[in-house]
């Protein structure tokens, strides 16, 4: 049986589509596989948004500056998570106003530094755990010091003739 898409109207098997619905939904739509990852990526996108800004929902103006950096920039709504959350929850920027104007190519190159260095750090760390538990470990065998004294051979006191 035939369903349609709920975001592009197109029509596909019913085995194709996916029931989705976000948190805040009561109803459940059809998506296609393609709008279905759209969809999903835009509400992280306001999920985080509403979070940082501490918010209900992304006004108009949020949405068209999602849009023109995506437009202009080619940015992804993961890109644009990644820096809102280097700008806002790791550099502690003040949030001046409900909007992704410091969203810029600066900042996007700063981001990308810092996720690149903290996945370093992480693999550096992870790594040298690898090569301690590769490693072989030698312990030198420790003799005590009293049978080292008492090593009498009784041949010695019998053979004495």
């Amino acid at each position: 049986m035939m369903k349609q898409c709920y975001e592009c109207k197109e029509m596909f098997d019913e085995k194709k589509l996916v029931a989705y619905a976000p948190a805040t939904a009561k109803v459940k739509h059809n998506y296609c596989p393609d709008c279905l990852a759209a969809r999903t990526a835009r509400d992280a996108f306001s999920d985080t948004v509403c979070r940082i800004f501490q918010i209900k929902t992304p006004g108009p103006r949020i949405w068209r500056d999602r849009k023109r950096l995506m437009n202009t920039y080619g940015y992804t709504d993961k890109q644009l998570i990644e820096c809102l959350e280097y700008i806002y929850d790791i550099k502690k920027m003040a949030k001046l106003s409900e909007s992704l104007a410091l969203i810029t190519p600066a900042m996007m190159e700063e981001t990308r530094s810092y996720r690149r260095m903290k996945e370093y750090d992480a693999y550096k760390a992870v790594s040298s755990i690898v090569i301690l538990k590769t490693q072989e470990h030698y312990i030198p065998k420790v003799e005590d010091k009293e049978k080292k004294k008492n090593k009498l051979n009784p041949d010695d006191y019998l053979n004495d003739d």
